[in-house]
C-alpha cells in the first residue's frame, strides 16, 4: 500500500479470475473518488488482497441445468465461473442484464467462452431494449425451470423480485442462489 491512490481504507472488489489462475483479475466500477483514482496506480505498487468472502458457485458439473442470471456488476462471479468452465455436460444459460448494451461490458468475453464452451448459452438483456428480466421471459427462452438451480447476482431489488416470482413459477427455494454485494460482516 505505498501508492497514494491504493490509500488504506478497505473496498471491496469482485475477483473474476477462474480457480488456480495465476493472475489475480478484478472487476471494478467506477463510483466515486477512489475507483475513478485506481488507473493512476503505478505498476509494481504494493497492495494487500483479502478474500474472497462469498461462497457463490455454481457446483461445475453437479448440477446440469444451470440458469444464471446477472445484473450490471452482478456479472462479476458469473464471468469468474465462465472461465473456470472445463468440459461436462452442464447446460447453462447465463442473462446478462444491464441499463443498456454499453453496460454489457464483458459481452465479447463471454460470448467467446461460449463458443469454447457449447453447453454455455449468453443471453443478453440490455433492459432499455427489452425491459426487465422477469422469471416469465426466463422460462420461455430456458423452457422449464422445475429441474433447474438458478444462480442470481445483481441489484437487491432484481434478487427480490426473481426469486419471488421464480417460486410462484414452481423453482424449489432450495434450486435458488444469490449473492448479496455488503461489506462488513455476514
Amino acid at each position: 500500500m505505498n501508492d497514494p491512490a491504493v490509500g488504506r481504507e478497505l473496498h471491496p472488489f469482485s475477483i473474476t479470475s477462474a480457480p488456480g489462475d495465476p493472475t489475480l483479475r478484478l472487476a471494478v466500477k467506477a463510483v466515486g473518488d477512489y475507483t475513478t483514482a485506481l488507473p493512476g496506480v503505478e505498476a509494481g505498487a504494493w497492495v494487500r488482497v483479502e478474500g474472497p468472502y462469498g461462497g457463490f458457485w455454481h457446483a461445475g458439473n453437479r448440477w446440469r441445468r444451470q440458469v444464471w442470471i446477472a445484473g450490471g456488476i452482478g456479472i462479476t462471479p458469473f464471468l469468474s465461473m465462465a472461465r473456470s468452465l472445463e468440459g461436462g455436460d452442464a447446460r447453462i444459460n447465463l442473462y446478462y442484464c444491464g441499463v443498456n448494451a454499453e453496460a454489457l461490458v464483458f459481452l465479447d468475453e463471454l460470448n467467446a467462452l461460449a463458443a469454447r464452451h457449447p453447453n454455455l448459452r449468453v443471453i443478453p438483456n440490455p433492459d432499455d431494449e427489452k425491459g426487465l428480466l422477469s422469471a416469465a421471459e426466463v422460462r420461455r427462452v430456458s423452457g422449464d425451470l422445475s429441474g433447474a438451480h438458478v444462480f442470481i447476482c445483481g441489484p437487491p431489488a432484481m434478487i427480490t423480485a426473481l426469486t419471488g416470482e421464480l417460486t410462484a413459477l414452481g423453482v424449489p427455494r432450495d434450486r435458488l442462489h444469490y449473492e448479496e454485494f455488503r461489506l462488513g460482516g455476514r
